[in-house]
């Protein structure tokens, strides 16, 4: 699922299944609002909210629909692209 408004100058999304025990990656800062949230759960990238992200949930959604296990540190880093994060990212049950 993705869903997304835009609240004046602000645009928010959120896409794929999140719950309140997911593990939340942080890249960027809420106080900026300009940041991403990642959900994983059992490493497995399942969701993520984005606050003025389009670029990022778009390259999120496609690690989401892969079931992608990304590296914490690489989806926190704002200088790591999202696309080379698929590259090194690996499907679960490929472990």
């Amino acid at each position: 699922p993705w869903f997304w408004s835009d609240q004046g100058e602000t645009n928010i999304q959120v896409a794929g299944r999140l719950h309140p025990e997911d593990q939340v990656v942080w890249r960027g800062s809420p106080e900026s609002m300009q940041f991403t949230a990642f959900h994983l759960r059992d490493s497995v990238l399942v969701g993520a909210v984005g606050v003025n992200q389009r670029r990022e949930i778009r390259m999120a959604m496609s690690l989401i629909g892969r079931r992608a296990r990304p590296e914490p540190a690489l989806l926190s880093d704002p200088a790591v692209d999202l696309r080379s994060i698929d590259d090194v990212a690996t499907p679960a049950g490929q472990q």
